[in-house]
C-alpha cells in the first residue's frame, strides 16, 4: 500500500497521575481516615466540593451514592432559589427610578437564573420589562409593542434610554398661580403709580 494511502495513527498520549495534587488528603489518624479512604474511590467528586461538604461524600460507599446524597441535600434548595429569583422578576417594576437601573436589575436577574439552569428567553424578558414600565413609558412603548417581531433586548435597552434622554431635555411647564391669604388680598402695584397716588392726595 502506498505510503500516502496508509491510515494515520494518532500519537500515543499518556495520562499522568500526580498523587500530590490529585490525592491531597494525607492519612493523619483515625479522625480523617474516612476522608482519606474516600479520595481513593471518589476523588473526582471530592475535588469539586468544599471541604465542609467532604464528609458527606466520604460517608458514602461509592460515587453513585455520593451523587444521590448531594442531589438530595442541595437540589431542592436550588429549586427554591429559582422560585425566589423568578418571583422577583415577575414583580419587577420601574417605580419612577432611572430606566437604566430598572433594565440592569431585570437583566441581572435573568443572568442569575441562567447560572442555575433556568434561562429566561428574550421574548419573556422583553414582555416583563414592557409590563413593568411606569405610566410615563406606557404610551411611548406602544410602537415597540406593535412590532411584528419581538424586539431584541439590546435594541429595547437603547430605545428606552433614548426616550428618557429626550424627556430630560424638555423643560416642564409650571403654571402661574396666585396665592391669597385668608382675609387679605395683596395686589402688587408699580412704585411709580404709588408715588402718583400719594402726590395727588
Amino acid at each position: 500500500m502506498p505510503t500516502h494511502l496508509q491510515p494515520k495513527i494518532a500519537p500515543k498520549t499518556s495520562v499522568q497521575f500526580n498523587p500530590v495534587t490529585q490525592l491531597p488528603i494525607k492519612l493523619a489518624g483515625s479522625h480523617n481516615f474516612s476522608l482519606w479512604k474516600a479520595q481513593l474511590i471518589q476523588n473526582a467528586i471530592l475535588a469539586t466540593v468544599d471541604a465542609t461538604i467532604g464528609s458527606t461524600v466520604a460517608s458514602t460507599p461509592n460515587a453513585q451514592v455520593s451523587w444521590d446524597a448531594l442531589h438530595t441535600a442541595y437540589a431542592n434548595k436550588s429549586q427554591t432559589h429559582i422560585f425566589i429569583v423568578r418571583n422577583r422578576l415577575a414583580h419587577l417594576s420601574n417605580d419612577s427610578r432611572p430606566v437604566a437601573d430598572y433594565l440592569h436589575q431585570g437583566h441581572s436577574l435573568c443572568d442569575e437564573l441562567a447560572t442555575v439552569v433556568s434561562p429566561v428567553s428574550n421574548e419573556e424578558l422583553v414582555v416583563k420589562i414592557l409590563t413593568g414600565l411606569g405610566f410615563e413609558f406606557q404610551k411611548k412603548s406602544a410602537t415597540i409593542r406593535a412590532r411584528d417581531s419581538v424586539i431584541p433586548y439590546r435594541e429595547l435597552y437603547e430605545k428606552l434610554l433614548y426616550l428618557q434622554h429626550e424627556d430630560a431635555k424638555k423643560i416642564p411647564y409650571v403654571p402661574i398661580t396666585a396665592n391669597f391669604a385668608q382675609g387679605t388680598t395683596s395686589i402688587p402695584t408699580r412704585q411709580g403709580s404709588n408715588n402718583n397716588q400719594n402726590s395727588n392726595r
